[in-house]
C-alpha cells in the first residue's frame, strides 16, 4: 500500500488521533494531516508538480514536512529531504547532485542562496488541536495514481561521514518491503496499534523517510524534538507515557547518570532501539533494570532501508553481548576479499540482502555497482561469526588501525572503556608514532559528577578486558563527542580534535 492510501485509510480509521506533537504541546491529528496533504497536493499539482519529479524540502523537521512528504507521495513525486543542519554550501552540492524540479522551504538561515534554484514557499495549511474527519465532499477531485511497486518515493541522503552524501533512492516496494520486516510477516493486517515515540533524528534520515507508512498503519504518536536533551526526553517519557525509545548508547548511558532521573516515572517504556553505536553489557543490564524494557541493540545503514541486524534473536547471553542476528525478511554473511565466507572467529565484511534495500544511488550508477555486487549490499563494515552462529560487528575497515603490526578496531575498544563509570562517551582515534605505526587517542567525554579519570585508570580498566595493544595511549578530555546530523560519530572531525590536542 502506498504512503497515500495508508494515509487516507488512518485518517478514517483514528483520524482524531493525535499524529505529530510538537515540543509546546500543538498536536497534528490524522484526519488534519491527510486533509493538509490533500490540500498542498492540490497547490503542488497547480504549480506543475507531475509524477516523477523530484522535490527538495528545506524545512526543519515538524509538521510542514511530513505534510509535504505526504502530499509529493500523493502526486508520485519523490520527496528528497534536506538536512537543515547541513552548512549552505553543503546543501548547494546536493542540489546540484539531486537536480530537483523544485525545493520547498525558506532560504538558508546562514545567508546561502541557491541561484540555479527558486525556494518555492507554499502555504501549507493545517489545523492544531483540532480532532478531524475528512469530509469528502470538502475536497476538489484529484486524479488517483495507479498502484505501482516500483514507483520511485523518496531519495534519502547518506551519512556523509566520507565525502558529499549520495541520495539512496526507495520505491513502494522497498518501502512495502521494510513496513514488512518491522511490523512482522502479517504487516497488512497491523492497523491502529497505537503506542507513542520520541522522533530524536531529522525528518530527512532514513529512519523517518522509510518507516513513515507504518507508524501512520500503527496509529503511532511521533513526539517532535529538534534536539536530544535528557531531561527534556525524561519529561516526555513522564507526561506523555512513551512506549518507544530510539536512542544511540552514549544517549542513554548519560540518561542513566542524570541527577533528575529519579524524579520521572519511565516505566511506560517497554522497549528500547539501539543503533548508530556500540551497546556495552553493562548499559544493556542497567537499561533493561531501570526501565523494566526490552532492550534491542540495532545494525542497519541508510542503503539497507534502516533495517537489518538485531539481538532480539538470540540467546540470554549473545543479547547482552549484542550478539546479532538477520531481522526475517534479511539475509547476512561475512566474506573474505576473495569472496569466500568467513569461519567463526574470522573478520571480513558484512553484506546484507534483503527487499527493503534501496534501489540504487541517484544520478551515480558507479557508485551503485560498488554497493551492490551480486546483489549483496557491500556495507564496508567488518564483523566476525560467533560460535552461536550470530554475528559482531568489529568496526569499519577504514577506521582500523595498526599498532606495532597489530589490528586496533575502535570501536572494540571504545565498547570496553563505555563501562567505566567515569566515562559518559568516548571514541578512539589513531595517533602517528615514529616507532609503533599508531597508537590509540581515547577521546572521553567525563560522566558528569564523577571524578575525570586518568589515562593511568582507563589503562588498568582494560587489563582484563582487552589485550595491551589494543590499550589507549593518549587521553583527550571533551566536553561532547562530534556527531554527524544522522547520529554517527564524526571521526573526521574527531580525528582533527585529536592532532590539533597533540601537536600542544
Amino acid at each position: 500500500m502506498m504512503l497515500s492510501e495508508t494515509l487516507r485509510e488512518a485518517a478514517t480509521r483514528f483520524g482524531d488521533r493525535p499524529c505529530l506533537v510538537e515540543p509546546e504541546g500543538a498536536t497534528l491529528t490524522f484526519g488534519a494531516l491527510h486533509l493538509a496533504s490533500e490540500r498542498l497536493a492540490r497547490q503542488l499539482a497547480q504549480a506543475g508538480i507531475r509524477e516523477g519529479d523530484v522535490v527538495a524540502l528545506q524545512l526543519p523537521s515538524n509538521f510542514d514536512y511530513v505534510i509535504s512528504y505526504c502530499a509529493l507521495a500523493r502526486l508520485g513525486a519523490i520527496t528528497a529531504g534536506l538536512n537543515p543542519h547541513l552548512a549552505a554550501g553543503e546543501q548547494a552540492r546536493i542540489l546540484d547532485m539531486l537536480q530537483p524540479r523544485v525545493v520547498v522551504g525558506i532560504h538558508s538561515t546562514s545567508g546561502g542562496s541557491w541561484p540555479a534554484y527558486d525556494i518555492a514557499e507554499f502555504d501549507i495549511q493545517h489545523e492544531v488541536d483540532k480532532p478531524q474527519v475528512i469530509d469528502p465532499a470538502e475536497l476538489e477531485p484529484l486524479a488517483e495514481l495507479p498502484p505501482d511497486p516500483e514507483r520511485p518515493v523518496a531519495i534519502v541522503l547518506t551519512s556523509g561521514t566520507t565525502g558529499l552524501p549520495k541520495g539512496a533512492l526507495f520505491r513502494n516496494s522497498q518501502l512495502e518491503a521494510i513496513s514488512r520486516i518491522d511490523l512482522g510477516p502479517n504487516w497488512a493486517e497491523v492497523w491502529g496499534i497505537g503506542g507513542a515515540q520520541i522522533a530524536s533524528t531529522q525528518f530527512a534520515h532514513i529512519g523517518f523517510m522509510t518507516k513513515l507508512p507504518w507508524y501512520i498503519r500503527c496509529g503511532m504518536a511521533t513526539y517532535l524534538l529538534p534536539k536530544w536533551r535528557t531531561e527534556t526526553v525524561m519529561e516526555l517519557i513522564d507526561a506523555h507515557r512513551i512506549t518507544t525509545l530510539g536512542v544511540i548508547a552514549p544517549q542513554l548511558a548519560i540518561l542513566l547518570r542524570h541527577e533528575a532521573l529519579p524524579r520521572y516515572d519511565l516505566s511506560s517504556v517497554d522497549l528500547i532501539i539501539a543503533g548508530g553505536a556500540a551497546s556495552p553489557p553493562a548499559l544493556i543490564t542497567a537499561a533493561s533494570q531501570r526501565f523494566g524494557a526490552r532492550y534491542s541493540v540495532r545494525y542497519s545503514s541508510t542503503e539497507s532501508g534502516g533495517v537489518g541486524l538485531s539481538n532480539d534473536a538470540g540467546s540470554p547471553e549473545d543479547q547482552i553481548n549484542s550478539v546479532l542476528f538477520p531481522r526475517e525478511g534479511v539475509e547476512a554473511g561475512v566474506f573474505l576479499e576473495d569472496g569466500t565466507e568467513a569461519g567463526a572467529g574470522v573478520i571480513g565484511e558484512l553484506r546484507l540482502r534483503s527487499n527493503a534495500m534501496f534501489a540504487g544511488y541517484w544520478n551515480d550508477p558507479e557508485s551503485t555497482q560498488t554497493a551492490v555486487r551480486t546483489g549483496w549490499l557491500h556495507t564496508g563494515d567488518l564483523a566476525q561469526r560467533t560460535p552461536s552462529g550470530g554475528i559482531q560487528l568489529t568496526g569499519r575497515h577504514r577506521d582500523r588501525y595498526v599498532r606495532g603490526g597489530y589490528n586496533v578496531y575502535p570501536t572494540e575498544v571504545e565498547a570496553v572503556l563505555l563501562d567505566h563509570p567515569s566515562v559518559a562517551d568516548v571514541a578512539v582515534v589513531p595517533l602517528s608514532h615514529e616507532v609503533l605505526g599508531s597508537i590509540g587517542a581515547a577521546v572521553v567525554v567525563p560522566t558528569a559528577g564523577a571524578q575525570v579519570p586518568t589515562l593511568a585508570e582507563l589503562r588498568e580498566f582494560c587489563i582484563d578486558r582487552l589485550a595491551t595493544w589494543k590499550h589507549p595511549e593518549a587521553l583527550v578530555l571533551a566536553e561532547s563527542l562530534p556527531y554527524t546530523s544522522g547520529l554517527k560519530l564524526d571521526r573526521a572531525q574527531l580525528a582533527s580534535i585529536v592532532a590539533q590536542e597533540d601537536s600542544q
